[in-house]
């Protein structure tokens, strides 16, 4: 069959089963007698899209083929072609036409080869509906000057309508711009949106969105947090202004509240705020997505995940999305072969980085080699995209991971050049190499500055400054910075007033820290106190983050002061199991302080030790033959070409 029969039969088929809202890819390829995935090549390659697209498309000019004969209601057009709810037959219209059924069949029929051009996202803003009728009005006053309306979507139909597509079209690409989520394309995506603005100042989905990227590029880029609020506020209130009812404009706000956010007491004014979206857009894949953040800090991970499959679903081609859930089927579902798929699929299809780095991490957790893969993968990509903070990020922890110290230092500086205001990916793996290197004045003068200029949590920053205290042999210090800081919190605590559900991410380190301090004043009833609490905590959010399931019940027996756990564990997920990301780090930077003189775990450390060295000697030598080895790394690592030890 060629491919002009083979779409012809398919689309009579899917007319055949109109009525039928079931009736999906499954049993399409069924009746054409091929498999699921063969029918998705050949309409991919034929159609250039899905199979559910092409489904779901010819569902929708059946609809505005009924809507023409003006015989019918929308929620009966919306069940005669086979949708079961007519919000989101509503929804999917206008996604394709880029109006509203309702405003097709009140103002006369628009050929779908006039169909505003659309975006690769769901979401079309409220503003087309106006635009739609604008071009109606063209159409029958036969010239652009016609009387305004009592009220469009707050447009004025006196505007050029070229100046309106205009907008509209640098809308589209802003939108698709920002979903690259890279530092280099947001400021992009910001300055279209801003011309689209001056071209139409009442573009309230425009400022939604400028709201929403703001917010993205203090992520993923080097904007400094004080310039994100004020942007973020600025915008999102200027597009309440216009639409409070616009669904992009609601998840503006949302985004808002979840970036200012204190949990849990904020949780329930930031999950009514994103359901609020969902009302009246049911299919709004980013609200979705946040949501799947939300209960993912509040502990629901059921909950959580299924939002993360419903934005995936939503938006199939969103590598996005698919990378975010193949790393929570990774570490979370142990789902580890299909995540591993997915990723490839990523990767292939796709040019995010996030598929390259995640592949990478998951050779490093999962392969006896695959901290030497994960390295040479963010080395050559760095050769094609230098200076990409995820690579240079990853591949920092992953040669500290190695013991490779000359390297992790190598990208902790150039991160600290090129995003000199992202505190996730600049201050952490810093932080991290002063503790490695034993400069503890360093990590002290580090943590204040990033806590005074550049945003980083107080809590947070205190909590590291008693820890490096601790490490550099001040208890006395360490223990008064925390009494200063978190008295309320332990009080709480110790009197059995706060759960582990009440505490933050940020009292964690505080709590440990604290834990340490007792056990070395042996007070130990008191720290089996905060240990335990911890380890209910633990208990209860394990999946509070990507390898909490491997390091938590290690933290559980190094807090408890139970050595022969510790040991067996540690051995056990290390060499047997082979989950060895982060693990010589961890050792390295200090972690577990209170075992290191102990023989048993010295003997652990030398053992991970020797098996991690054999890998950094697999990555000097590949360095080396690459031409990206300095002589001088030899001697600072004690190395020569036979031996690669550092003590």
């Amino acid at each position: 069959m060629n491919a002009s029969d083979f779409i012809s039969r398919a689309r009579e088929i899917v007319l055949d089963n109109l009525l039928n809202s079931q009736f999906g890819v499954e049993m399409l390829a069924k009746e054409l007698g091929v498999s699921r995935s063969e029918l998705y090549k050949r309409i991919k390659k034929f159609e250039n899209k899905s199979a559910s697209q092409f489904i779901r498309e010819i569902r929708l000019e059946r609809a505005l083929e009924l809507i023409k004969t003006e015989s019918y209601s929308i929620g009966e057009i919306a069940y005669m072609v086979g949708f079961s709810s007519p919000t989101y037959f509503s929804t999917a219209f206008k996604d394709y036409y880029g109006y509203s059924p309702s405003v097709s069949k009140q103002n006369g029929n628009v050929a779908k080869s006039e169909k505003i051009p659309k975006t690769k996202n769901r979401t079309i803003p409220l503003v087309l509906g106006a635009i739609a009728i604008l071009i109606l009005a063209f159409w029958s006053a036969g010239a652009l000057g016609g009387s305004k309306s009592e009220k469009q979507n707050t447009v004025d139909l006196s505007v050029n309508r070229r100046t309106s597509l205009k907008a509209y079209k640098l809308y589209v690409e802003a939108r698709e711009l920002g979903e690259q989520r890279k530092d280099s394309s947001l400021p992009k995506a910001i300055g279209l949106l801003e011309e689209a603005v001056a071209l139409d100042p009442s573009f309230a989905e425009a400022y939604a969105e400028l709201s929403f990227l703001y917010g993205q590029w203090y992520y993923y880029g080097s904007l400094k947090k004080q310039e994100r609020d004020k942007m973020m506020k600025k915008y999102t209130q200027r597009a309440m202004e216009l639409d409070p009812e616009s669904p992009e404009v609601l998840l503006a706000n949302a985004d808002l509240a979840w970036k200012n956010r204190v949990f849990p007491q904020d949780s329930s004014v930031v999950i009514g705020a994103f359901q609020n979206v969902l009302e009246k857009d049911p299919e709004n894949d980013r609200a979705h997505y946040r949501l799947y953040q939300v209960y993912r800090s509040l502990g629901q991970y059921e909950a959580s995940h299924a939002h993360l499959i419903r934005s995936s679903a939503l938006e199939p081609q969103n590598y996005f999305y698919k990378t975010i859930l193949a790393r929570d089927l990774f570490w979370k579902k142990n789902e580890r072969e299909r995540a591993m798929e997915m990723i490839e699929e990523v990767i292939i299809n796709s040019d995010r980085p996030g598929g390259l780095y995640f592949k990478s991490l998951f050779l490093a957790e999962s392969s006896r080699d695959g901290h030497v893969q994960a390295f040479k993968n963010f080395h050559k990509a760095l050769k094609v995209s230098p200076f990409l903070y995820g690579y240079m990020y990853w591949n920092s922890m992953i040669s500290l991971d190695l013991d490779l110290l000359p390297m992790a230092k190598k990208y902790s500086q150039l991160i600290q050049i090129r995003y000199p205001e992202n505190t996730y990916y600049t201050y952490e793996p810093a932080f991290a190499l002063c503790i490695a290197e034993g400069r503890y004045e360093d990590a002290l003068d580090l943590t204040i500055i990033w806590q005074v200029n550049k945003g980083l949590q107080e809590d947070l920053a205190l909590a590291r400054i008693a820890k490096v205290y601790l490490l550099n042999g001040d208890a006395e210090k360490s223990e008064r910075i925390l009494l200063d800081q978190f008295t309320g919190l332990y009080d709480s605590i110790e009197t059995g007033n706060s759960g582990p559900e009440c505490i933050r991410n940020s009292d964690i380190e505080s709590i440990k820290t604290y834990v340490e301090v007792l056990r070395m004043q042996e007070e130990h009833p008191k720290a089996d106190v905060f240990a335990d609490f911890l380890c209910s905590y633990y208990e209860k959010f394990y999946d509070r983050n990507s390898m909490g399931k491997k390091f938590d019940p290690l933290d559980c027996f190094y807090l408890q002061n139970n050595l022969d756990g510790f040991i067996s564990l540690a051995r056990q997920t290390f060499f047997k199991e082979k989950n060895r990301l982060a693990f010589y780090r961890n050792l390295k930077c200090s972690k577990y302080a209170a075992f290191e003189n102990n023989p048993e775990f010295l003997e652990l450390y030398n053992d991970i030790e020797k098996e991690m060295q054999q890998m950094r000697a697999e990555v000097i030598a590949y360095l080396k033959s690459e031409g990206d080895w300095d002589p001088a790394w030899d001697k600072s690592l004690n190395a020569d070409e036979g031996d690669v030890a550092i003590r």
